[in-house]
């Protein structure tokens, strides 16, 4: 198991220096998207410490919840695309919208979080459910704080302009 960590590992940081690589198209990005998909797998799988049985009736459950919350994300951001530095410039009634639209969005999110734990329940206990919520936070941190170190690593030093 800890040969897989390394592994992925390796991959996951494949993918950070890889994001550099975005201006060669979308080819490169899509395949660090599936490097990255690939260590969330090990991730939470390790994790967890799915057995083969729980692992064979977890992940579609999970890979179809994470694929209905993509979709609503790129549904919101499709009709929104507001910049941060728009917003001071936004009518009160573009304002309103943009607000009850965003509270539909979260709620939509809401719903499916609460379908895909009633799915959760069919093929984990509850003990590992609180434990994938954790581990899932644990992901995002080490993505962010990984992802934080890349960007340290190209900014200029001191007097390096």
């Amino acid at each position: 198991m800890k040969t897989l960590f390394v592994i992925c590992n390796v991959v996951f940081l494949s993918f950070i220096t890889g994001c550099s690589l975005y201006a060669q198209g979308p080819e490169v990005m899509e395949e660090k998207k599936e490097q990255l998909k690939a260590h969330r797998i090990a991730f939470i799988t390790e994790r967890l410490r799915l057995t083969p049985e729980e692992a064979q009736r977890f992940w579609p459950v999970y890979n179809q919840h994470e694929m209905e919350r993509e979709e609503e994300m790129k549904s919101f951001r499709k009709r929104f695309k507001y910049d941060p530095e728009d917003i001071p410039g936004l009518t009160d009634q573009e304002a309103e919208v943009f607000i009850d639209a965003r509270l539909e969005h979260e709620q939509k999110l809401l719903d499916l979080r609460k379908k895909y734990n009633v799915q959760l329940k069919e093929v984990l206990s509850p003990q590992k459910i609180v434990i994938l919520y954790e581990v899932e936070n644990e992901f995002r941190k080490e993505l962010l704080r990984k992802l934080g170190e890349f960007q340290d690593r190209k900014r200029p030093g001191p007097g390096m302009h």
